[in-house]
């Protein structure tokens, strides 16, 4: 059954704890008051979710097997590293499956994720230009065309602001379908291959220098 939830924290460990599909360990970097909100959307296939955050930290990440993950900016802010590599603004990261790794922020974030089965990214793939949706054997970062990401990203906002504003509109299976299939769609169109469109994210070396820190 769709269902939302949309929280608040003053503490990182019970931020991370929340997070669906993923599990983290988070060390905070700079002094201060943090902060960090979470609107978590489980539809009927889709989930998805949208961060925002006060200070720089480290997060150490498990992704749960069997989904294929990607995350993306939700507003422009300061630097992302995934690791060992600066993401580019207007990307998208493409989690292998079961993926681990490390995620620095350099100051205020915010930043979503969405995720469906691997067999429903697939089939997915297929309908979109026959294109294969798999999650990648490597990490990967890729540049979609700017208004597939606009429209991505403002689809994922409205899905939050729903969440927090009108939650009743989410558990209705109707209209949690609906939207549903266009977040689908727009994640489609950002996913579709163009030119000098893929990037490999990072190195092993990177991992194993983060790992052992």
């Amino acid at each position: 059954m769709p269902a939302s939830l949309v929280r608040r924290f003053s503490e990182a460990d019970e931020y991370v704890a929340c997070l669906q599909a993923t599990k983290a360990e988070v060390s905070i970097t700079q002094p201060g008051h943090f902060a960090a909100k979470l609107a978590r959307i489980s539809l009927h296939r889709l989930w998805m979710q949208q961060y925002s955050e006060t200070l720089p930290r480290v997060a150490h990440f498990d992704n749960a097997p069997g989904r294929a993950i990607i995350a993306f900016r939700t507003r422009p802010g300061p630097g992302l590293v995934w690791d060992g590599a600066e993401i580019p603004a207007g990307a998208i990261m493409r989690f292998s499956e079961g993926q681990s790794g490390f995620l620095l922020s350099t100051g205020p974030t915010h930043f979503g994720t969405m995720s469906l089965p691997i067999a429903d990214i697939q089939a997915v793939g297929a309908t979109f230009g026959d294109s294969d949706f798999t999650p990648p054997s490597e990490p990967l970062c890729l540049i979609p065309s700017s208004a597939a990401m606009e429209r991505l990203q403002s689809l994922h906002e409205a899905a939050a602001h729903l969440a927090e504003h009108a939650p009743q509109v989410i558990v209705c299976p109707e209209a949690a379908r609906g939207l549903e299939q266009a977040l689908i769609g727009a994640l489609a169109q950002c996913l579709i291959p163009i030119d000098r469109q893929l990037t490999v994210v990072g190195n092993r070396d990177h991992a194993r220098i983060m790992g052992r820190f």
